[in-house]
């Protein structure tokens, strides 16, 4: 039996097809970016959720379009990458791998705990 799918790309031309199922393959909705950015490259941080659950590292990176940080020395995974001595073809190197910002907060520098941060007005109306 075919793939419901694969009928469609058969019996009809990509152009008539909607946009989901003629790039079903490679379709991602977008998210949506976060205005107001509370964690910035170099603040210290903690993850809430995951296997690295009560970590805390250094911010590395912030990328602002996909809403991810990287945090040092945590969600570390193996990639391969080229050999600059070219003794071998690839070589494995252990990096870290962008976490959703959503996953981690700041810590406070007095008392060491995350925190939840909250933008306001002051009385004179600057924002804080």
């Amino acid at each position: 039996k075919q793939n419901m799918l694969t009928k469609l790309f058969v019996s009809k031309p990509a152009a008539f097809l909607p946009l989901q199922q003629a790039c079903a393959f490679s379709y991602r909705p977008r998210q949506q970016v976060i205005k107001n950015w509370s964690i910035l490259k170099g603040d210290v941080v903690e993850v809430l959720t995951g296997r690295y659950k009560k970590s805390q590292g250094k911010v590395l990176n912030v990328d602002r379009k996909r809403n991810q940080v990287v945090v040092q020395g945590v969600n570390m995974k193996f990639m391969q990458v080229e050999d600059e001595e070219m003794q071998r073809r690839k070589k494995t190197v252990q990096r870290e791998f962008p976490l959703h910002v959503s996953n981690v907060s700041l810590i406070d520098p007095e008392s060491g705990t995350p925190t939840r941060i909250t933008w306001g007005y002051l009385e004179d109306g600057s924002k804080v």
